[in-house]
């Protein structure tokens, strides 16, 4: 008998090593993309990762974005033609999307669009307030958006102010 148990342990050995390797159908190790952000290498839009985008879009009306309270992350215009500018403001009165409310506070300074065209293809410059401003920018009665023409495009990240992601 233990003679028959190491004949069938040689075997089993003999049988293993002979065998070609098992095809694997694991993922390979992924590539980091070549464009870098801020993020170590990594896809820059990262840097919005969790935030709630706004899109205005084709309007010079007002929009409200957010009622209540929450951060701004960010404000990025696009297309049209210059000097077209966006705008984050929070708003005086809470829930609403006027303009007009005297206590309407601006938070950010005018972001200007890059004019679209073949060369530039819509490009934007983002106001981001982490590397603007040094942090989100804190609005209390809501976030308002605003563009100063209706040919480009805009869009305002946000979150909330409770630190739960939209």
């Amino acid at each position: 008998m233990k003679n028959l148990k190491k004949l069938f342990g040689a075997a089993l050995a003999l049988a293993l090593a002979l065998v070609p390797a098992v095809p694997s159908f694991a993922e390979s190790e992924n590539t980091p993309p070549q464009v870098g952000g801020s993020f170590g290498g990594l896809h820059p839009n990262l840097d919005f990762y969790g935030v709630k985008p706004c899109r205005i879009t084709a309007s010079t009306t007002a929009v409200l974005c957010k009622s209540g309270e929450g951060f701004l992350d960010a404000v990025c215009p696009s297309g049209g033609v210059s000097p077209q500018y966006s705008l984050g403001i929070d708003s005086g009165i809470a829930g609403t999307r006027s303009v007009t409310n005297s206590d309407t506070t601006v938070i950010t300074p005018m972001v200007f669009s890059i004019i679209d065209t073949a060369v530039l293809n819509g490009a934007s410059k983002c106001y981001t307030a982490k590397t603007d401003a040094g942090g989100p920018i804190k609005f209390v009665n809501g976030l308002v958006g605003v563009q100063s023409a209706a040919t480009g495009t805009t869009l305002l990240y946000w979150h909330y102010s409770s630190g739960l992601n939209p």
